[in-house]
């Protein structure tokens, strides 16, 4: 979590839900390049969504001018895993507004490591990139399992086509032979 407002919230959650064990949390950015990156804050209110890594655009791609920018480190899964000797993970949820993908491509080492079980995104709906990431990670050994609606998507919202797709790793049989 790369914004300074809701990095506090998702410790006081990690703490709280006693995960201190299990989740590392981390104030930066995830891409598919390992840079220093401007931070686009839509808003300022804890909890808040639509900023943006890169340009400022909205999940849409339309335009914003954000209330602060804010330069952040931004790293690939893959350099993160490698350069700090992590653990590759098992699971990853991605909801970054827009650039999904570039997160997906820092990561394609993580998504091929014999842990990987899963992978949860928020997409849109019959847009283009939906079907863009869905067939990138069926090429990789993942299949799409469910889609579930975003809890506050009402029709007039502009949000009811988003759902947070939920894909997973395709068993390989074993062959006795």
């Amino acid at each position: 979590e790369p914004g300074f407002i809701n990095f506090p919230q998702l410790c006081k959650n990690i703490i709280i839900n006693d995960c201190t064990n299990d989740v590392v949390p981390l104030q930066i950015a995830l891409s598919n390049k390992t840079t220093m990156e401007v931070f686009n804050y839509h808003n300022l209110i804890p909890g808040g969504a639509i900023h943006t890594l890169g340009k400022a655009v909205d999940f849409k791609g339309d335009p914003f001018e954000p209330v602060i920018k804010q330069m952040v480190l931004s790293f690939r899964v893959d350099d993160l895993i490698k350069q700090f000797q992590a653990p590759a993970p098992n699971h990853i949820k991605i909801d970054v507004d827009g650039i999904e993908f570039d997160v997906l491509r820092g990561a394609e080492d993580a998504l091929g490591q014999p842990g990987f079980k899963s992978v949860i995104l928020e997409l849109e709906e019959g847009s283009k990139d939906a079907a863009e990431i869905t067939d990138y990670l069926i090429a990789r050994g993942l299949q799409f399992r469910s889609k579930h609606r975003f809890q506050l998507a009402d029709e007039g919202s502009g949000l009811s086509n988003l759902y947070n797709y939920v894909f997973e790793k395709v068993a390989v049989a074993q062959h006795s032979d």
